[in-house]
């Protein structure tokens, strides 16, 4: 009876989980259509452009050269989602039909993929999670992250991210799987999922302190509890508790243990450098373009004035800046608010209980997760450049710690009270996540501003759009007359102003498809505290939005996160979160239509 009890359980389990995964998929494909075939990402669009571009070389001696076709000659980002898109797609253009393979349809077989990816995310932090810590910490987990806000939105572009926290999670799996087991076989997918992570994006490589971890925490842990167990006082103790450590009658099996980690190291580099040479056989063989657009992505990181689309990031704070966006709106604040305090409870009682006798098997495997956590956090967080999507890695983590802290509490409350106030978290944290998914349920707002441009606007007018930004309308623009304004160039340039001017003077319209330019540049107005600063770029937008320089404001598409129900709307609108948060699915749209020829004169 026992058996039958234990395999129902088992069985109810499996249920639940695959509730969950199918829950997950089903919010990251609803909305996968968003943008309809336009290329709204600017980076899905590159990374489209590249796949499209390679092809198999006609000889295999080609291969081995930097001319090859199947070199993408793009390494801001690893080849292996690009290459993994290029194969997949063809196997869908074999089944469905060769449109698949083509530049319109690329983004939806990427876009699956990625949520494929993220669904093994979901799968593979249930299993490391159950491992280290407990099966309920692990069902918590998992309903959370499936339902969380930014996961979500990323699985909606085709960008590297996902597939970088995938093969992080699979490194971490594997890692504390090897710390268990330390074999051959462990140490060579291990090397696997490594080269995996580092030819998705090179930042991944962080999780080699993990590896690093593994291979020494044991002996450290171990040396530390046995010496407080025996409280050693003086250096000669000290000196005959090392020697007792490691003695062979009394801890050979930690030793050939400790040899094992050792001999596996050598292994696991063997392993990344051939599956990395399969992954991104490029950055081999074309070797100084790879490390040439490696330092330039990293130059971008310690300076935000490098890209005109990085200004948003000057005067940001450093890890601040990250944590606001991810309590605020990548997990919403139900959960959110448990992510701080969680992270500090985790910290000080991992802390306590490695000093003191315990169990360091465990801990050690705790350790192994929270080495790359930190060390991912503090490197990635003093960036100067904070897209959301470069903390995606650490979003699992910070809803484990939230999760444990969350499960901690229970504590303070009757077994009735407690799974009350869970549950209210749990629903508060779902209300944020269809707030969000109500932007899937209707049209990108640059779609709607097309139709309505179309519909309103005389073919033939002349139409002021930014540079660095897509121009509207997205379709037809044949019919009009584009002007650009080129807002990122700099307020010293008498060019610059004589552009602005003409283009004021001959526009009929001026369209801003999004907060792209004039978020940033409004800030940038003190040349006191700014290496470069707009304060006339500042001046000129406020004219715009009062209506001073002979234009105003006649139409407004703007989709906030929120619900209606029974005649009820609530909205949350997102204006102060990143601005990658909002500007590839749900952009503010503003069109100015000219009531007079006043033109702007500028210094």
């Amino acid at each position: 009876m026992k058996i039958l009890k234990e395999i129902n359980i088992s069985k109810r389990l499996n249920i639940l989980l695959f509730l969950i995964l199918g829950l997950g998929f089903a919010f990251r494909i609803i909305g996968i259509d968003w943008d309809q075939k336009h290329h709204l990402h600017p980076d899905e669009r590159m990374l489209v452009m590249v796949t499209q571009q390679i092809s198999l070389p006609s000889d295999i001696s080609q291969f081995f050269t930097q001319q090859s076709s199947l070199n993408p000659k793009f390494f801001a980002y690893g080849s292996l989602p690009i290459y993994l898109l290029k194969i997949v797609s063809a196997l869908v253009g074999f089944l469905a039909g060769q449109k698949w393979t083509g530049y319109d349809y690329l983004p939806y077989v990427g876009r699956l993929l990625v949520v494929l990816f993220d669904l093994g995310i979901i799968f593979l932090g249930y299993k490391l999670i159950r491992k280290i810590f407990s099966k309920q910490i692990a069902l918590f987990w998992m309903i959370f992250y499936a339902t969380a806000v930014f996961p979500i939105q990323v699985s909606h572009f085709f960008v590297v991210d996902t597939f970088m926290t995938f093969f992080i999670f699979l490194s971490l799996y594997l890692v504390v799987k090897h710390f268990d087991n330390p074999t051959v076989k462990n140490a060579f997918l291990i090397g696997f999922a490594f080269a995996g992570a580092a030819a998705s994006k090179v930042s991944s490589l962080l999780a080699l302190v993990s590896l690093g971890i593994c291979l020494g925490v044991e002996t450290v842990l171990l040396g530390i509890q046995y010496f407080l167990i025996y409280k050693t006082k003086t250096i000669d103790k000290l000196k005959q508790r090392i020697f007792l450590l490691f003695k062979k009658n009394r801890s050979s099996l930690h030793r050939n243990k400790a040899k094992k980690m050792l001999l596996s190291a050598g292994v696991v580099i063997v392993s990344f450098m051939v599956f990395f040479f399969i992954f991104e056989p490029y950055a081999y063989l074309d070797w100084d373009e790879y490390l040439s657009q490696l330092r330039y992505q990293a130059r971008m990181t310690k300076d935000p004035y490098v890209f005109p689309y990085t200004l948003q990031y000057v005067g940001t704070l450093a890890y601040s800046y990250f944590l606001k966006d991810v309590i605020l709106w990548g997990v919403g604040l139900p959960l959110g608010f448990w992510i701080v305090p969680g992270v500090i409870y985790y910290v000080l009682d991992l802390t306590c209980r490695v000093f003191k006798k315990g169990n360091y098997q465990r801990e050690a495997k705790e350790l192994i997760l929270f080495s790359f956590f930190v060390s991912y956090f503090l490197i990635i967080g003093k960036s100067s450049v904070k897209f959301m999507r470069y903390f995606l890695p650490l979003y699992p983590f910070f809803i484990l710690y939230a999760v444990i802290f969350l499960f901690r509490l229970r504590k303070l409350f009757t077994n009735t009270i407690f799974k009350i106030f869970l549950s209210t978290i749990l629903f508060f944290h779902l209300i944020w996540m269809l707030f969000f998914m109500n932007i899937y349920m209707q049209k990108n707002t640059r779609i709607n501003a097309t139709q309505w441009i179309k519909d309103n606007i005389s073919k033939g007018s002349s139409l002021g759009v930014e540079h660095w930004d897509d121009p509207l309308p997205l379709t037809e623009g044949y019919n009009y007359k584009f002007l650009e304004l080129p807002m990122y160039e700099s307020d010293n340039s008498l060019e610059k102003w004589q552009i602005v001017n003409n283009v004021l003077d001959q526009a009929d319209y001026i369209i801003l498809s999004s907060n792209r330019l004039y978020k940033p540049l409004q800030k940038l107005d003190d040349c006191n505290n700014y290496l470069r600063c707009y304060p006339v770029t500042s001046q000129y937008y406020k004219d715009l939005f009062s209506g001073e320089i002979g234009f105003e404001l006649v139409k407004e598409f703007r989709v906030c996160p929120g619900l209606d129900w029974m005649g009820i709307g609530v909205r949350i609108c997102d204006d102060k979160a990143d601005e990658s948060f909002s500007v590839y699915d749900h952009p503010r749209v503003l069109i100015f239509k000219k009531v007079n020829m006043v033109g702007q004169e500028q210094n």
